[in-house]
């Protein structure tokens, strides 16, 4: 995970409730590239309840307070202010 924890930090400093950063901007944050994975299946970005079944990047944002979703189209992830 440690190459989430920039991204983290990021988020963690952030006072939006929402917030769109693409992903070449996510890679920018971690300082290297995400799988392909992260660029077109929404799953890898799922907001699941198991932590263990969560990805990396979506532990990140869970960390930090913020819930992913993956808008492939635009190659972007929307982040959310959690509301627990």
């Amino acid at each position: 995970m440690a190459t989430y924890e920039m991204l983290t930090h990021y988020l963690a400093g952030r006072r939006e409730n929402e917030l769109i950063l693409s992903l070449d901007k996510i890679e920018e944050i971690i300082g290297s590239p995400l799988p392909v994975t992260a660029r077109k299946r929404p799953q890898y970005w799922a907001n699941v309840v198991k932590d263990e079944q969560r990805s990396p990047p979506n532990r990140a944002a869970r960390k930090a307070g913020y819930q992913a979703f993956l808008i492939p189209s635009l190659q972007q992830v929307r982040f959310l202010k959690s509301q627990n």
